[in-house]
């Protein structure tokens, strides 16, 4: 917060505290005029009685309520900082994960279509069985499809 709007102005503390003063007086009033006052009376004053509690209430609100939107503020403030930080760390988790993927998605791509000089090397191993061969080929070619749709 600002300077200026942290700080309760002198005047209006000194109205609210003159507020609350006054509702201190008019309780300790009623309470000694409760026991022997008329119906009329009693009534009348606690009709007053409702406006000035409502002013103290407001008054007192004014001159604490600061403070605890204070607290909460700061608090909302340090919660908004932690999620800002959690999200910067799964923001780099996912960016790892993605490069990871991207990676592994260009090895099947390589090995599902060899160049032709690598399966020339291999070729002078010796045949390999055509049923095996065929299964290493499906699996590669199943790997570089899922590679495809997850990184296009």
């Amino acid at each position: 917060m600002a300077n200026g709007t942290s700080r309760i102005s002198t005047p209006a503390m000194v109205v609210a505290i003159l507020v609350l003063v006054a509702f201190g007086g008019l309780l300790a009033y009623l309470f000694s005029i409760s026991s022997a006052a008329s119906e009329t009376l009693w009534n009348r004053s606690i009709f007053l009685y409702g406006g000035v509690e409502a002013l103290a209430f407001a008054a007192a609100g004014f001159l604490f309520g600061k403070e605890v939107h204070r607290a909460q503020a700061e608090n909302a403030e340090q919660r908004a900082e932690e999620k800002t930080r959690e999200a910067e760390r799964q923001a780099t988790k996912a960016a790892t994960a993605e490069a990871n993927g991207r990676s592994l998605a260009k090895v099947i791509e390589a090995k599902a279509n060899p160049p032709a000089a690598a399966t020339s090397r291999y070729a002078s191993i010796g045949k390999v069985d055509p049923t095996v061969e065929l299964l290493m080929r499906s699996d590669l070619a199943e790997l570089h499809q899922v590679a495809r749709q997850l990184f296009p």
